[in-house]
């Protein structure tokens, strides 16, 4: 019995000196711990973060923006047309060539038939010919653009469809 008497007295010594309140914050960090340890293994935090990932994807997806096209397309546009007329110009500069050499062969028809036996009139009007296409044509008129318009697409306006179930 003094054996029972020594741990009893050891185990009131040890408890002794613990206060009420130690003990009641000892259970209460306890309870908090364990609290918040089940909170914790509740939420599946990989989940949480494959779903943040998942809507700001969808977030972004969603962004739009809008990019201004015209000067490049004017650019390139300019370049095109000078390139088309550089080739119009050799054209007309060829085209040209061969109005100066028909031009010149009918003069030639002209001073062949000059002395012959064809009547005065007609020589005259083959003579007024000549002098006439050697004159400059007259230029065409040219259209100077001075502001091109572009006009934006209108947006079409979807229409909500609202579909009603009717059971008879």
């Amino acid at each position: 019995m003094e054996f029972l008497n020594e741990i009893w007295i050891w185990i009131v010594g040890i408890l002794g000196g613990v206060s009420y309140t130690g003990i009641i914050a000892a259970v209460i960090y306890g309870c908090l711990k364990g609290g918040f340890n089940r909170t914790l293994q509740k939420m599946n935090i990989e989940k949480i973060n494959e779903n943040l990932a998942n809507k700001q994807m969808e977030r972004i997806k969603q962004v739009s923006f809008k990019q201004n096209i015209q000067p490049i397309v004017e650019s390139e546009l300019k370049k095109v047309t000078e390139t088309a007329n550089e080739y119009i110009k050799k054209q007309l500069e060829e085209v040209q060539k061969k109005y100066d050499n028909v031009i010149a062969v009918l003069e030639k028809f002209y001073a062949y038939f000059d002395d012959s036996l064809v009547s005065d009139s007609k020589k005259q009007d083959l003579k007024q010919a000549l002098q006439d296409a050697k004159t400059e044509t007259s230029t065409p008129n040219e259209i100077e653009v001075s502001q091109v318009v572009i006009e934006e697409p209108k947006e079409e306006k979807k229409e909500k469809i609202k579909k009603t179930k009717i059971e008879r």
